[in-house]
């Protein structure tokens, strides 16, 4: 009897060791567990990073954007700034013009008096002919 005791011990003992063994393996099979739930974590954070980056890459673009605008808008600045050059240069020239046309009628009347002081003279001088 005491043979078939320590035959069930030692089966008992065999199957302790081996649950043993189990346990071992599923500590290990526990601490990847965790490791993989910690990498599954930083994907996470890297496809929040990602998300992140695309958004930057957009404001990026819009950026590139806009800078060609304020490029174009200077351009326009620098056509608005000549054409206010010019406007001024133009009412320059039209307060010489009509100056000059005031000048011309000026000229015009003073040459009618001239033309109307010259006929009474020939007048004058048809008569003492005559």
């Amino acid at each position: 009897m005491e043979i078939e005791l320590l035959k069930e011990i030692s089966s008992k003992l065999n199957m302790l060791e081996g649950i043993e063994t189990k346990l071992i393996k599923l500590e290990e099979i526990d601490t990847r567990l965790t490791k993989l739930e910690g990498i599954e974590t930083q994907l996470t954070r890297l496809e929040g990073i990602e998300t992140k980056l695309t958004k930057l890459e957009e404001i990026d673009t819009r950026l590139t954007n806009l800078e060609g605008i304020e490029i174009k808008l200077e351009g326009i600045e620098t056509k608005l700034t000549r054409l206010d050059s010019i406007e001024k240069e133009v009412k320059s020239m039209n307060k010489t013009i009509s100056k000059m046309q005031k000048d011309i009628k000026d000229i015009n009347a003073g040459i009618y008096e001239d033309l109307e002081r010259i006929k009474v003279r020939l007048n004058k001088l048809e008569q003492k002919a005559i």
